[in-house]
């Protein structure tokens, strides 16, 4: 009985999805729904995936509402680099009416699949002179392997994406831009734009703190290069 109570508690929340995001969307402008309106099908679809991924003892003693605006919250992050709106914790909390910590905790308990870093893994860089940036990303992304905890398939596969997209940030933008930083500066902030504009959401815990570690230098120094290059 049991089982299928878990399974009409499933199919239940399933259906809410729709019902929520509506609601989300409602307390939206104009301009900001308008953002969203052609991703909102395959958001809504994620959101069901998710929810079907889960085992029965997942769900057990969930509030149904709380878990489906988890699951949308985790949606959104995945297609935000997409939908150019973020749709944060407060937002939710004001057009659903729910405690940011309800969701938040659901979120992180069953959704956030980030993998984090092993801080003692994570070494500063010395590159040589006749190192170039692409081979300073290279070095960057095999730290960030090396220290990834729960090194699985899809965490490896995404920081290489990283490394390619980074690669290719670097050729298309003008190399006066750089002046004034080193090498390994250049390289960290590309990597950290390439994970920030992916078009789906962080496989692993990166901020820019781990890679000011990485190039020996201060999270301001990264962060003014990043304003620097990409006005952000």
């Amino acid at each position: 009985m049991a089982s299928i109570s878990i399974g009409i508690q499933t199919i239940h929340e399933k259906n809410s999805v729709n019902e929520i995001l509506n609601k989300i969307c409602d307390s939206l402008d104009k301009k900001d729904r308008s953002l969203l309106m052609p991703w909102l099908p395959q958001i809504e679809e994620y959101a069901i995936q998710l929810i079907d991924n889960l085992r029965p003892k997942d769900i057990r003693r969930r509030k149904g509402d709380v878990l489906v605006a988890a699951a949308l919250y985790d949606a959104f992050l995945e297609f935000e680099s997409r939908t150019k709106k973020p749709i944060r914790l407060p937002f939710l909390q004001e057009a659903l009416s729910l405690k940011i910590g309800s969701i938040n905790a659901v979120w992180k308990s069953l959704f956030d699949n980030k993998a984090p870093l092993t801080m003692e893994l994570i070494e500063y860089i010395r590159l040589t002179r006749d190192q170039t940036i692409e081979d300073a990303i290279s070095v960057i992304i095999n730290q960030l392997t090396r220290a990834t905890q729960k090194r699985n398939e899809d965490a490896i596969e995404w920081l290489r994406t990283i490394e390619r997209d980074a690669i290719v940030q670097n050729g298309m933008i003008c190399n006066t831009a750089y002046s004034g930083y080193d090498i390994i500066v250049i390289a960290a902030t590309l990597v950290y734009a390439a994970a920030k504009f992916h078009h789906s959401k962080m496989r692993i815990r990166l901020t820019q703190r781990e890679l000011a570690i990485l190039s020996g230098v201060s999270t301001s120094l990264i962060s003014k290069c990043w304003v620097d290059l990409f006005g952000l």
